[in-house]
């Protein structure tokens, strides 16, 4: 559906999705260019037909403003409405709903599905930029701030919760250094259940079993142990209890 797009490509902001962007780009041959502040920094697009902001929220603006005369433009950010980038006439934003360390580290391989907000040849051209760099797209006119928590809550909170278990593993007497890595084969099980299975399949341990004991074990020693965690173990006991129950979303 994509692929007859033509794509020569400005972007805007060197992060490190930016320059992942750019790296991805590149590799696969089509034209673009990476600007910062002062203007061009990297690659040589003339007369390109699409910019994609990629700059900090705060700072879509202004950039939006300096790119006015861009053919289509797009923003990256997942927490934004269009209404940051003006009255332009093809606007749109594409958001990967993934984490990009920078290519200096690695880039994301795989599935990564990518949101595509707008509507037209924005979207379009949205939706063959996400081809292009061979992501997943998606259409995501929803209310753009669930759709950023679900984001943080998934992405972000996981990774917090690993650290909080890698926590706990090293109070219990492992090696700091291997806790977290010990658990990451449990961790990604229980994803990969949780990503194709309800609840009530997915969900396992002392909650699932209603074992009350064990549950007041726990909060006795994270009370202990680390403070600081034990409302977000209620919280999240509280929370499986009510995905068990058929009372919030996950079924």
């Amino acid at each position: 559906m994509h692929q007859d797009v033509d794509l020569r490509v400005r972007l805007v902001g060197p992060g490190r999705l930016g320059r992942s962007v750019f790296a991805l780009l590149s590799a696969r041959g089509l034209p673009v260019e990476l600007w910062g502040r002062s203007g061009r920094i990297e690659g040589d697009c003339p007369d390109p037909n699409l910019t994609y902001l990629l700059v900090p929220d705060r700072a879509l603006g202004a950039a939006a403003l300096a790119h006015a005369d861009a053919q289509v433009l797009l923003h990256a950010s997942g927490a934004t409405d269009l209404e940051v980038l003006g009255p332009h006439p093809a606007a749109a934003s594409l958001h990967p709903l993934m984490s990009f360390p920078g290519p200096e580290v690695s880039l994301p391989t795989g599935l990564v599905p990518a949101a595509v907000a707008g509507e037209g040849q924005a979207a379009e051209v949205a939706g063959a930029l996400a081809t292009a760099l061979g992501w997943t797209p998606f259409p995501m006119n929803g209310d753009r701030r669930l759709y950023h928590a679900a984001a943080v809550v998934a992405g972000n909170f996981s990774a917090a919760l690993l650290y909080a278990g890698g926590a706990l593993l090293a109070e219990a007497g492992v090696p700091e250094a291997e806790a977290r890595g010990l658990l990451l084969p449990l961790v990604r099980a229980g994803l990969d259940n949780a990503a194709r299975s309800p609840a009530g399949q997915a969900l396992t341990g002392p909650v699932a079993r209603g074992d009350e004991a064990v549950l007041r074990a726990h909060q006795n020693a994270i009370a202990d142990a680390i403070p600081a965690l034990s409302p977000t173990y209620d919280a999240l006991v509280g929370w499986s209890r009510a995905l068990l129950r058929g009372e919030a979303g996950g079924r």
